[in-house]
């Protein structure tokens, strides 16, 4: 029998978690899968998104200006509606991805997408600036890889210098 701390809450979407989850966290979080644009940007298949215990308590941690209504923002913006996504480390961690929805704080998710695990993983959240989009962008430059701008209309990804028709990209500079 197990724990129920071991247990994860289910929930339909991040705005129903609960403040306690991200203040005193006690157990893992259980979310639908990614949209199927995101998925089909990155080449997996739908599992539902987990976010461990041990990540709520390093996000509080590593984020301490982020309330639990920002973190409820945050994880429902970047993760099911995102306007850009892109691996964020692909030399040093492979299976490492993040998905940014594009506002005056910029929201981003990194989440762990390693084909053997039955579940996408949070690994963490926050909010950047324009600079530190930039910075996301040119660190995958220097990996040789880039972040796709997804299409609302149609869930089509296509790298920043080749946009889709109809797509427009804020220039952050």
């Amino acid at each position: 029998v197990s724990d129920w701390k071991d247990t994860p809450a289910r929930f339909n979407n991040p705005s129903e978690i609960p403040d306690n989850y991200f203040i005193k966290p006690l157990r893992p979080v259980m979310l639908p899968s990614l949209p199927k644009s995101i998925l089909k940007a990155i080449s997996i298949d739908a599992k539902p998104v987990i976010i461990k215990e041990k990540i709520f308590k390093k996000n509080k941690r590593n984020h301490k200006e982020l309330s639990p209504e920002d973190s409820r923002y945050i994880l429902q913006s970047a993760l099911y509606n995102p306007d850009l996504i892109g691996r964020s480390q692909p030399k040093k961690r492979e299976y490492y991805w993040v998905a940014v929805k594009l506002a005056e704080k910029n929201a981003t998710v990194v989440i762990d997408v390693y084909p053997g695990k039955d579940v996408v993983e949070i690994v963490g959240w926050r909010l950047i600036d324009n600079k530190g989009l930039e910075r996301l962008k040119k660190q995958a430059e220097r990996e040789d890889e880039q972040l796709l701008i997804l299409s609302p209309e149609t869930g089509s990804a296509a790298a920043l210098s080749t946009l889709p028709s109809g797509v427009h990209y804020k220039n952050t500079k």
